[in-house]
């Protein structure tokens, strides 16, 4: 005995410890699609930003090239600024000052970027015309390679138009500076003037690609969400589908139950009557033979209550069968909520005492996919919670973003067709919205009432 549930206790045991890793390995596959941007985003910024540090680092402060206007900010820091603070005396002290501000500088710069990608990911405040004015400008200064990272946020974070502007400005800006640093040398301008402009093309090309690499991709992971969207809603589809053909197959079979059997048993029941009312007469008109005729109206009777009680169990039946006319809700539900990567999407059902009609589970399915939908073109938000609970006579789904929202909401198709479901059913719809506060969505659906 104690050997059997040692076995058992393992078992059970080693199934719950795969099934909760199984658990923590998909929510944090989860987790990490999506903060990938963030991620990506924060390896190129210590790529790019920390190389240039190194380089720099392990570079004599005598032979460190300034030629930049941060460098020429530095400079100008140390000798009229710095110099009145400390005691600076010779002019190696002073190159080592200046050579510390700028390297400075360009360990700050990674960080800043990383920080303002992050915040960008996070919230959506700070995909801000002066935030990457801020960027640009801090990037320039530094002539850094950084600039390619912003080349790339531009793609993943604005429009289409809005980022073609921003890139036409990052171009421009730099294409400025650097030949303004070419020309403004005599001896580039004179000998190396071919070599600058060849480095301002092919520096100019590097943003171009990383733009068009990462605006490829932006349009590869909507056309992935897309379809994985429209699989998870072909999925839970066809769970709503198998249970409304089911329920109907079985509405038919009571259907056809009721009319054959309750026909013929019908007719048993009236040709019993028939045959007992004879055999009543039989024995009141002839005394011989009465043990036999006892007997066959014994029968008879017996015959007679058989075939009631099983007419009155076939009604029973199919009673029973078109009244159960419940479909899997929850299971369709979970499944077009988990098959969704992006946003996460948390689902809090609580069976109702009531059954839920057919109608108002397929009207429950039709808002929430809806709604997904509207938060994954519109709102891009990142999480979701859905709430379905009994409130009194009522069924309550509650749905809340964490999208961008609006001030003003310009109804769609998609919103005013969950009116009208709404509306056909009886039931009650609110919406609240703000500017980057998401949606909120409360439905109350009747359980109280059975439309057909």
């Amino acid at each position: 005995m104690t050997s059997v549930t040692h076995s058992f206790l393992s078992k059970y045991f080693q199934a719950f410890l795969n099934t909760t890793l199984t658990k923590t390995l998909n929510e944090s596959i989860r987790t990490l699609q999506s903060y990938r941007f963030v991620i990506i985003g924060f390896f190129a910024c210590m790529i790019f930003g920390g190389f240039e540090f190194l380089e720099l680092f392990f570079t004599e402060p005598q032979n460190a090239n300034l030629q930049t206007p941060v460098g020429f900010l530095c400079i100008w820091f140390v000798r009229n600024i710095l110099s009145n603070w400390i005691l600076i005396d010779t002019e190696n002290a002073r190159l080592e000052w200046q050579y510390l501000c700028y390297l400075s500088y360009f360990a700050l710069l990674p960080l800043l970027s990383s920080t303002l990608l992050w915040l960008r990911v996070q919230h959506r405040g700070f995909r801000d015309n002066h935030l990457f004015s801020v960027q640009l400008i801090a990037g320039l200064l530094g002539m850094s390679a950084l600039l390619l990272v912003l080349a790339a946020q531009f793609a993943a974070f604005l429009s289409l138009r809005r980022a073609l502007v921003w890139l036409a400005l990052l171009m421009l800006a730099y294409s400025g500076v650097h030949l303004y640093y070419v020309f403004s040398s005599p001896t580039l301008a004179i000998h190396h003037w071919k070599i600058g402009v060849f480095y301002l093309f092919a520096q100019l090309s590097l943003y171009g690609i990383c733009f068009a690499i990462v605006l490829a991709l932006k349009r590869d992971i909507r056309q992935r969400q897309r379809l994985s969207v429209a699989y998870a809603e072909l999925q839970a589809t066809q769970v709503i589908l198998s249970d409304t053909v089911r329920v109907t197959e079985r509405t038919r079979i009571a259907r056809d139950l009721h009319d054959i059997l309750g026909h013929h048993l019908t007719a048993l029941n009236l040709h019993l009557d028939l045959a007992l009312r004879h055999s009543s007469l039989m024995n009141l008109e002839t005394s011989t033979n009465s043990g036999n005729d006892n007997t066959l109206h014994q029968t008879l009777v017996v015959s007679r209550e058989l075939a009631r009680d099983l007419l009155t169990e076939v009604r029973a039946v199919v009673s029973s069968e078109k009244n159960d006319r419940e479909i899997n809700l929850q299971n369709a539900l979970t499944i077009l909520c988990t098959s969704i990567p992006t946003p996460i999407i948390g689902l809090h059902f609580i069976t109702p005492d009531k059954p839920i009609p057919v109608h108002i589970a397929h009207s429950i399915f039709c808002c929430v996919r809806e709604a997904i939908t509207n938060a994954i073109r519109h709102a891009n938000a990142k999480n979701m919670k859905i709430t379905i609970k009994q409130h009194e006579l009522k069924l309550s789904v509650q749905i809340h973003d964490d999208g961008r929202g609006c001030d003003r909401l310009i109804e769609n198709n998609g919103l005013r067709g969950m009116q009208e479901r709404l509306r056909l059913c009886g039931g009650e719809f609110r919406l609240d919205h703000a500017h980057n506060q998401g949606f909120y969505l409360n439905m109350l659906f009747p359980l109280n009432e059975y439309h057909t």
